[in-house]
């Protein structure tokens, strides 16, 4: 009988796991580069007779084995963990095998079944090769200084003393210390006396025990939903349990109405002016501007704007660079009690024509730069910066705020399933949302803040006013610097600030340029917007002594059950 050489073997794994097979990038509760914590955390798992008997029925309508039902509902359990779609598990054949499935596109249970039943059949027909042999020759570099094939295990062998259900020592589930040193989870299953039974185990150095718990009950839920719904696409039905899910919607974070006094965004600034009048307010290029010298300016383009009919229900466009005045501007339409609409100066010409003419403003404000790009409007048109002679006498103290329902701004949605809509954001909400995170996160007058995000999102509102709520100073990042990572490095270290907003796709181009002990001013940096892995966050905590919390944009708020997951913050 003819066999396979080991260069032909080692072809077709290099075939199915190709050059640098993906690691799995678990949830974990402390970054790999933390001390390492000795042992495991193991849950007991149990499913009823039902569950067995679905999985029976399903493998022989799939001509297959409860073996390989079991790993697929493991695979997609992994692939939730992980928000991967790409997943290897390590299980053991005559040595250790490498199952890597793809779960791309929208498939069912049924459909994955059939993936991990090829993916093992084929990792069984070249079992025999050893795994450190197939790690040097597919994978490229250390992960994390441990190189892997795979980081979670399954298995249906039982601990060699019958009857007790506790998870093998990862020493006796490895051929050699390298497999142990890289497994993070193991999930065992096996059917006795009819039922399903086994554990969750998870190493201690990255988990605590309460996460292991969360991730068993995670598994148990898939275990009764996939079997028993095998023709529904395994990612359009919630991974939680309706007790977990229940908990993260409405316990973790119980509603308290807020008592919010302001009616517009800017009287919390005014009385923070009263308080530090000579505190810096604003630094950057420009050079820096006091609470008192920002509010006046700010007072005296309100007083004119509301000559002009600004005021609430009224709608202020703002199409500006980032500068000083723009924050002038922004302040400026909030004191008056109008809502301002941001209007990207960089945005088509149909579009920002569009925006004015839905919008309908009382006014336009632009500066010297972006003038020329401003499509010609029924509202009049104000250059902060060239037109202050029109504003030069009106009065430096604070309008009385007007009664009415006030929003803060219209932002409009990109368009792109049809006519874009201006979504309307209440002064009260932002309010509420902003004090929120002050009890949470509170800055003091000690931070320093960076004006990056573009003021057209709605979380340019935490570097915009919250800062300044608290005697804090905001540094007016460039047009342009936040795209470069060099620049906004050297921005950071030269003002030293303290607090930062991040999307997360700026995450891996920022650390390029910022070694380990960079930027040591920064105390908290607030992420948001997409999601945060956790090698995103354990290549932040290696470079940078300081808290990354994870926040989500009022927009997003919809989708944050499904989300989070069941990932939690320490």
């Amino acid at each position: 009988m003819p066999t396979t050489r080991p260069e032909d073997a080692l072809d077709t794994w290099r075939a199915a796991l190709g050059d640098d097979p993906p690691v799995l990038d678990l949830p974990t509760d402390r970054p790999r580069s933390a001390p390492g914590r000795p042992g495991v955390h193991t849950v007991e798992l149990r499913a009823g007779a039902e569950v067995a008997a679905a999985q029976r029925r399903l493998a022989r309508t799939e001509d297959t084995t409860p073996f390989v039902i079991a790993l697929a509902v493991t695979t997609v359990f992994l692939a939730h963990l992980s928000r991967q779609r790409d997943v290897v598990v390590g299980t053991r054949g005559s040595g250790w095998l490498a199952a890597r499935t793809t779960l791309d596109g929208r498939p069912t249970f049924r459909d994955v079944v059939l993936r991990v039943h090829e993916s093992l059949a084929r990792a069984r027909r070249h079992g025999d090769l050893p795994h450190d042999q197939l790690v040097e020759e597919l994978v490229r570099a250390d992960r994390d200084g441990v190189p892997t094939l795979f980081r979670a295990v399954f298995t249906d062998r039982p601990p060699a003393e019958a009857g007790a259900w506790a998870v093998e020592p990862a020493s006796e589930l490895a051929v050699d210390r390298a497999v142990e040193r890289a497994v993070d989870l193991t999930v065992v299953l096996r059917e006795v006396e009819g039922e399903l039974v086994g554990q969750v185990a998870v190493t201690a150095a990255l988990f605590d025990e309460p996460s292991a718990a969360r991730f068993a009950g995670i598994l148990r839920h898939l275990l009764d939903d996939l079997a028993a719904a095998p023709d529904e696409p395994v990612f359009a039905r919630s991974p939680l349990p309706p007790a977990e899910r229940e908990r993260i919607l409405h316990h973790l974070n119980p509603y308290r109405r807020p008592d919010i006094r302001y009616t517009t965004m800017a009287q919390p600034f005014e009385e923070q002016v009263r308080r530090t009048p000579d505190a810096q307010a604003l630094v950057g290029d420009e050079g820096s501007l006091t609470y008192a010298a920002l509010n006046g300016r700010a007072n005296q383009l309100a007083w004119f704007l509301r000559s002009a009919g600004a005021r609430p229900g009224t709608r202020v466009a703002v199409s500006m660079e980032r500068s000083f005045d723009l924050l002038v501007a922004l302040y400026a339409v909030a004191k008056s009690g109008a809502a301002y609409v941001p209007i990207d100066p960089e945005l088509p010409d149909g579009r920002m024509a569009f925006m004015l003419e839905d919008s309908a403003p009382v006014a336009v404000l632009v500066d010297r730069a972006t003038r020329p790009r401003v499509p010609s409007s029924a509202a009049p048109v104000l250059a902060v910066d060239g037109d202050r002679g029109r504003w030069a006498a009106e009065p430096t103290h604070d309008l009385p705020p007007e009664p009415g329902s006030h929003l803060i701004h219209l932002l409009y949605t990109s368009g792109t399933t049809g006519r874009p809509k201006a979504v309307a954001y209440p002064v009260d909400g932002a309010l509420a949302d902003t004090f929120w995170l002050h009890e949470n996160y509170p800055y003091q007058p000690d931070d320093t803040a960076i004006l990056k995000t573009s003021y057209g999102f709605d979380v340019s509102i935490w570097e915009i006013f919250w800062p300044l709520y608290c005697g804090s100073r905001v540094v007016v990042c460039p047009p342009g610097a936040h795209r470069d990572p060099a620049r906004l490095r050297d921005l950071i270290d030269t003002y030293r600030v303290t607090a930062m907003f991040m999307v997360p796709t700026m995450m891996p181009p920022f650390f390029d340029h910022t070694p380990p002990g960079s930027c040591p001013s920064l105390r908290r940096v607030y992420v948001g917007g997409e999601p945060v892995t956790p090698r995103m966050r354990d290549g932040f905590h290696e470079r940078f002594d300081a808290d990354l919390i994870n926040l989500c944009g009022p927009t997003e708020l919809g989708c944050m059950a499904e989300n989070v997951l069941a990932v939690e913050p320490n």
